[in-house]
């Protein structure tokens, strides 16, 4: 169904826009025939939003159905400070052509200036000529340098159940806190349990600096000549 007339308005977003942004978001997708990706919900969108995660602002007709919506974000640049991300630019095919895309887009523009962004990022995929043409018309810079990074969600459990605990054994002990020490040892002793049972009696000396690594006996004064105490092997 066309529009009975082009007359529309752009605004902040309300929490009362959430379906209607989701709608959108997956309107989107579809049309990069990439529907099933979208796993977020409606209630993980409002949580977000109240979070503060993102901003979003809208387009509505004359009669306050929401027709467009752009989803944008603060990001940090090393070289620039502070800049500014659109995520998301979405038009319902029906009001394609009116001129709610450049609108929402100046929006988010002029929101970035009053934030101080030094830039407004965003990504367009390489066969969306519609998309592409539309940034071009604005002047924008699209720049096919760079490649995306991403891990999945399944991929940083898979990285983190991988990880394993660097070695403590090189880093300082602050002389202050016996509790680090004491996490250590037990660490040590789970990683090798033989070379700890003919240790017991023994003590160890630390400094500032870090353990000497070396066992000496409990009155013993430690041969490297390092400052600091001493705690028994647990």
């Amino acid at each position: 169904m066309e529009p009975i007339a082009s007359t529309f308005s752009v605004r902040k977003a309300r929490p009362s826009d959430a379906a209607f942004v989701h709608q959108l978001v997956v309107e989107l997708a579809r049309y990069e025939e990439a529907e099933e990706e979208v796993t977020l919900t409606v209630h993980q969108l409002e949580a977000d939003a109240q979070a503060g995660c993102f901003e979003c602002t809208v387009a509505e007709d004359a009669n306050g159905q929401v027709v467009g919506m752009a989803l944008h974000h603060a990001r940090y640049s090393t070289w620039k400070g502070k800049t500014w991300y659109l995520e998301d630019l979405v038009v319902t095919e029906t009001w394609r052509g009116f001129g709610v895309g450049r609108a929402l887009f100046e929006s988010v523009a002029a929101h970035a200036r009053s934030k101080f962004a030094q830039r407004l990022e965003w990504q367009v995929l390489d066969w969306n000529a519609p998309a592409i043409g539309f940034y071009e018309r604005l002047g924008a810079d699209l720049d096919g340098k760079w490649l995306n990074g991403r891990l999945t969600a399944k991929a940083l459990e898979t990285m983190a159940s991988n990880h394993e605990e660097p070695d403590q054994g090189s880093r300082p002990i602050p002389t202050s806190d016996r509790s680090q020490v004491w996490w250590r040892l037990r660490e040590r002793r789970r990683r090798h349990p033989s070379h700890w049972r003919s240790l017991r009696g023994t003590s160890l000396h630390w400094r500032a600096s870090g353990c000497c690594g070396v066992s000496h006996g409990e009155n013993d004064q430690c041969p490297r000549g390092h400052l600091g105490g001493s705690v028994p092997w647990p």
